[in-house]
């Protein structure tokens, strides 16, 4: 008997959660929360509109993140910032937020 509720209890969680993900994507804009701090979508988002960045790590030494480049630093100090991060999701919001301090209108295209 034991084994038949597990597995009737794994199913009940298989279908809530894809329930949960369709709800998550009927959401007012059409964007699941956790795609805004995508780093694959943050960093596309990026590119797209010619702003550079970068994210490296060396083992233990967490995430390294760079907003901008020198070249353009040197006439904007806003457009290159560096910080280290401890997660992949952390260097996403921090390029984000990065980037919509340096070109606030960007809030308003995506």
């Amino acid at each position: 008997m034991a084994p038949y509720l597990i597995v009737g209890l794994l199913v009940l969680s298989f279908v809530l959660f894809q329930l949960g993900s369709l709800l998550g994507n009927l959401s007012d804009k059409n964007e699941r929360p956790e795609t805004r701090y995508c780093l694959e979508s943050v960093m596309a988002w990026l590119y797209d509109h010619e702003i550079n960045c970068s994210v490296s790590c060396f083992w233990d030494g967490g995430w390294d993140v760079v907003f901008g480049d020198e070249d353009n630093g040197r006439v904007n100090p806003a457009l290159y910032q560096r910080t280290c991060v401890d997660s992949l999701t952390e260097a996403a919001v921090w390029l984000r937020e990065r980037a919509l301090a340096a070109f606030p209108d960007l809030a308003n295209q995506d």
